[in-house]
């Protein structure tokens, strides 16, 4: 069946909100507009225009605003409706319900395996596991609704850039004491380097160590090891870790981990390098602000990252450099303020390391957009289209050859790859 110009209205507006907003919140797009289609009937129901409410979000003791009572039914049993009455949450606008939906997921424990799913089919499930609603097919009808209607569109709508890197997801099980299962705001983004110079002790080794029997009864866990080849993830940022050394503080509570490889047999260029672009890309995912990209040291006064405090392969202020190189934003930068002199200090070492003294300053001031450079040589295409996402790429003889990108075969447990986005 065709939609209506209405439905198609209805789609367009929730469908834009939800995009912006997954990018703060976590909340797939899509899931969020079928959610909507579906608890509210196209925004016609007696919630949607009498009381501005477009999920269905029952109103208890915890809520301070307004509420509507209105006729529901009920599943309890799995298989016969129950009709009754019950108070929801009502609102000034569409807007304030589209936003305290968002609210509400975050804030319940129980949604976790909601926030950050890029999924629509896993988030549906999920968000029908946690209880949202007590229709036994209310996962099925979602995912119909999203498949029918393309719904998805908005999910990459948001998606940006280092939408596609390639994290492998390789989780903590459930139930273990090194894995709390708290909510986590994402708040912060903390830098650790591992402390382990050993030998074949790469992100793959740590993976099968905070998930194996050793570390389960420990407090010890974060959420990403990455090293010059891959990115493991082992939690998911919507959930708090053990490895800030600080209790109940905010490292451990409102932050994203990462841990960089320093094994003697690695590239820690290249490993620090991809942390600094995860770095980047998960501040512009969940909106964290350059000054909340923090030291393992902020946390517990611990000398970590030790190799980066140390100036290797460089500096705290470079490290932001690689994320703005990639990225292009200003969440890769920290050139503010009493920064702002090491920034640029940072800067130019940092191209003059990595390109040479000459091309390194034709980078910066082709970065800066001086009109004295003339013509874009092949090297200023090649850093031009680094700086927009292109792979890296490297000199060869008297041309510039694509530098392949690595990719593991290691397989997660359910034997697919996962490819993890905004």
């Amino acid at each position: 069946m065709a939609l209506t110009q209405a439905q198609k209205d209805f789609i367009a507006k929730v469908g834009a909100f939800a995009a912006n907003d997954m990018k703060k919140s976590g909340v797939l797009a899509s899931l969020k507009t079928a959610q909507a289609v579906h608890e509210s009937g196209w925004g016609t129901s007696a919630l949607a225009t009498r009381a501005n409410a477009l999920f269905g979000i029952k109103a208890d003791s915890r809520w301070k605003g307004k509420v509507y009572s209105a006729a529901t039914k009920e599943c309890y049993d799995g298989v016969n409706l129950t009709a009754t009455e019950a108070l929801f949450r009502a609102y000034d606008s569409w807007e304030d319900s589209l936003a305290d939906h968002s609210a509400f997921l975050r804030e319940n424990a129980r949604y976790a395996a909601v926030i950050g799913e890029t999924d629509y089919k896993k988030a549906c499930t999920a968000i029908h596991a946690a209880g949202y609603a007590t229709d036994p097919d209310y996962a099925e009808k979602l995912i119909k609704i999203i498949e029918h209607y393309g719904l998805t569109a908005y999910d990459a709508a948001q998606a940006g850039k280092g939408a596609n890197m390639d994290i492998i997801q390789d989780f903590i099980p459930k139930g273990r004491k090194n894995r709390p299962g708290r909510v986590n705001p994402t708040q912060y983004v903390t830098i650790h380097n591992t402390g382990n110079a050993s030998k074949g002790a790469g992100a793959k080794s740590h993976a099968a160590y905070v998930k194996g029997d050793a570390a389960a009864n420990l407090p010890v866990s974060w959420h990403y090891t990455v090293d010059e080849k891959d990115i493991y993830q082992h939690l998911p940022d919507s959930e708090d870790a053990f490895h800030a050394g600080d209790g109940a503080g905010d490292g451990n509570r409102k932050s994203i981990g990462i841990e960089i490889c320093m094994n003697s047999d690695g590239d820690l260029l290249k490993a620090t390098d991809k942390a600094a672009e995860l770095t980047a890309f998960l501040c512009g995912k969940y909106n964290i602000p350059v000054e909340n990209v923090v030291q393992h040291q902020k946390w517990s006064g611990k000398n970590c990252p030790q190799l980066i405090r140390n100036g290797k392969p460089y500096n705290w202020n470079a490290f932001f450099v690689e994320g703005a190189v990639v990225y292009g934003s200003e969440h890769g930068r920290a050139c503010s303020g009493a920064n702002r002199a090491a920034y640029h200090d940072a800067d130019r070492r940092n191209q003059e390391r990595r390109y040479g003294k000459t091309h390194g300053k034709r980078h910066i001031l082709r970065r800066q957009g001086n009109p004295g450079l003339g013509k874009e040589t092949k090297l200023d295409c090649q850093f031009r289209q680094r700086r927009q996402g292109g792979h890296r790429q490297k000199r060869g003889g008297d041309k510039f050859h694509q530098q392949p990108r690595q990719h593991s075969q290691h397989k997660i447990p359910d034997g697919r790859r996962r490819r993890v986005g905004c």
